[in-house]
């Protein structure tokens, strides 16, 4: 059975590739045919290609603008901006510890976490 199918799909294939590509009067035509793009593909090829383009030249802006001289902050800067982050969230903790404002509970309903 199994020779009888592998036999038999051989053939089919000969048999459709003769019909597809050897036919001597229609094969540039067939050829042609099976070859040719559709409109459709045609219209999104194209829409493929402008937005390509499009992100080229923006990869092009971005690019340049990261080139470009701009103020970078000092180090200095920084350092001080965590500082006084870090004072902030003391200031915050302080607050809830020694009960300077809203009770633990309270704080829980606004979603923090009681430190006691």
């Amino acid at each position: 059975m199994k020779l009888l199918v592998n036999h038999v799909k051989s053939q089919v294939y000969e048999e459709l590739f003769n019909q597809l590509i050897l036919n001597e009067n229609k094969s540039k035509e067939n050829i042609d045919k099976l070859l040719s793009e559709s409109d459709e593909v045609k219209k999104r090829r194209n829409e493929a290609n402008a937005t390509l383009r499009a992100l080229n030249k923006a990869n092009e802006i971005i690019n340049e603008i990261r080139e470009s001289d701009y103020d970078v902050p000092e180090e200095k800067e920084e350092v001080e901006s965590i500082d006084s982050s870090r004072g902030f969230l003391a200031d915050i903790k302080k607050f809830i510890v020694d009960g300077a404002g809203a009770s633990g509970a309270e704080f829980i309903l606004w979603g923090g976490f009681d430190p006691r």
